[in-house]
Formats: C-alpha cells, structure tokens, sequence
C-alpha cells in the first residue's frame, strides 16, 4: 500500500536508507582507492625501471643494451601467457613490424639521452609523447579535441621549454645535453603509440607486445650485422643487475597497466600511470645527485599537468 503524500516515514525505514547510502559510499570510496593502487604500480615500475635503465646504458653500448633489454623481456612476458585471454585475434604483420621498427629508432635515441643527459630532464620531456598521440588521434580518427587537451599540449610545450632550454651562460638558448635526442625520441614514441593502440585491439595486448619486443631485438642484429660491427665487445661487462631489473620492471608495469584498463576507466589509469617521471625524478636526485634549477622544477611540473589535461 502506497503510503500518502505528507505522511512521516517509519524509523525501521531510515535506519534501512542510511545504512544502504552508507554502504554505497564505502563501497565506491573503496573502489576508488583500489583502482588508485592499482593505477600506481605501473607508474612506480617505469619510474624505477628508467632509472635502472639509465645506470645501465651509462655503463656500456647504447644498441647493446637496447638488443638485451628486449631480450631479457621476452622469457619474461611468456610467464604470462596463462593469464591471457583465449580469444580470437587478427595478427596484422606489416603492422607489428612497423611498430617494432619504429620504436627501434625512437628508444635508441631514447638510451643516447639517459646516456648523455640528465634523466630529471630528460625523463619528463619522454614523457610528453602523449602530445603527438593525442594529436595523430585528432587528426586521423577525428577525435574531438576539446579546450583542455589544447591548453595541455599548450603547458606541455611550455614545461619542456623550461626544462631543456639554457637560459644562462654562453650557451644561453641552447639545448641541455641529451634534449635533442629525447626530443626526436618524443616524437618517434608518440607516433608508435599511436600505432599501437590500434594494433593492440587487432591483435591483443600481449601478441603486439611480444612482436614488438621480437621485431626490436631482430632489427638490431640486422644493423650490427649489417655494420659489421664487432657484436661480442659490445656485450662485455654488462650490467645485469641495472638490465634484468629494468626489464622485469617493464614487463610488470605493462601488463599491470593493461589489466588495469580493462577493470577501471581509462582515463583514471592513464593519469596516475603518467606519473612515472615523478618517481624517476627522486631517484635521480637521491641516487645519482642530479640536481634541478627551479626553472627546471617547474617545467616538470608542467609537463605533468599538461599530461594530465591531455589524458582526462
């Protein structure tokens, strides 16, 4: 029996309503907190992975490490082949192949950063290769590009000015040591994860990350043996301890992200995940002693913010 308008509602009945509200409230406070871990791990493990890759290719041949950073991934990514979905997928070759390539060139230029330069600037302007994703979507897919992702490639430009711009000094207006690598390294990445996106939902995450891996490792021992290049010096004295590390660490934190993104929305991971400079940045300063003008602090906290805007 419907009860009449105005008439007061029983005890038992609120007591029944709050405790439902309150358990609503728990519940997504709870869901939150969760998807704010889980989001965090792969931040946490590119951050420490980019600055064990850094002590490694400051120790030996920039291909070298490249060629046995994939290598050392690949067993690894295999272990997760259990945790796979058995579904159908639709290898596109040409594409793997492109990706693989592509990413060559781009982490090549990439490790001759961290090599040469500062990983605390170096580090964030990597970072802002989300730019030229965000860009190549608009532009191909028609992606509609809202006034908050323009004004964060517009911060995002700005914090990389900061950070690899001289403004003392008789170099005053050049680059910082490793900028322009890391620059062109920016540009290659994001046109690769761009690339990306669309091969992973043809082929699933774990295949295009496994030929990825494959296609890098096969196309430098083309050009070593191409060059002629001396390949057993290269490998002496390696660092595994800095190799194996950072190459777990990537094999963890990615496939940490892409389970993540198919269990909470998207864009919350893809935030929290962007924080992975932050961390690298700390262990740079703590370990390493690099130090940051607060020009350059700046500009790294732009670079961040603009990422935000333009994952939101």
């Amino acid at each position: 029996m419907a009860r009449p308008e105005g008439a007061p509602i029983g005890i038992a009945r609120v007591g029944r309503m709050l405790t439902v509200t309150k358990r609503s409230r728990y519940h997504t406070v709870q869901h939150s907190l969760t998807a704010l871990g889980v989001a965090l791990v792969p931040a946490i493990g590119w951050g420490v992975m980019f600055f064990f890759l850094t002590q490694a290719v400051r120790d030996m041949d920039v291909l070298a490490a490249q060629l046995l950073f994939q290598l050392a991934g690949i067993p690894m990514l295999l272990l997760l082949i259990p945790l796979v979905p058995h579904a159908p997928v639709t290898l596109n070759l040409p594409l793997l192949l492109l990706d693989g390539a592509l990413e060559t060139f781009a982490l090549t230029l990439y490790f001759y950063a961290l090599r040469v330069g500062k990983l605390t600037i170096v580090g964030p302007i990597y970072q802002a290769n989300v730019a030229i994703t965000v860009a190549l979507a608009v532009i191909v897919f028609h992606e509609h590009l809202y006034s908050l992702r323009i004004l964060g490639i517009a911060v995002v430009v700005t914090g990389i000015a900061l950070l690899g711009v001289q403004v003392s000094g008789r170099q005053r207006g050049a680059l910082h040591r490793g900028v322009a690598p890391a620059l062109l390294a920016t540009l290659g990445t994001g046109v690769y994860l761009f690339l990306v996106s669309i091969s992973s939902r043809l082929s699933g995450w774990f295949y295009t990350s496994l030929g990825i891996r494959v296609t890098i490792a096969f196309t430098i021992l083309c050009w070593l043996v191409a060059t002629r290049r001396r390949s057993i010096s290269l490998f002496r004295d390696v660092p595994w301890r800095y190799l194996g590390a950072a190459a777990g660490l990537d094999v963890f934190a990615f496939s940490t992200f892409n389970w993540a993104v198919t269990r909470y929305d998207i864009s919350y991971v893809a935030v929290m995940s962007a924080a992975w400079p932050v961390v690298s940045t700390v262990l740079a300063v703590v370990c390493l002693r690099e130090r940051l003008t607060l020009r350059q602090v700046a500009g790294l906290l732009l670079v961040l913010v603009g990422v935000v805007g333009l994952n939101a």
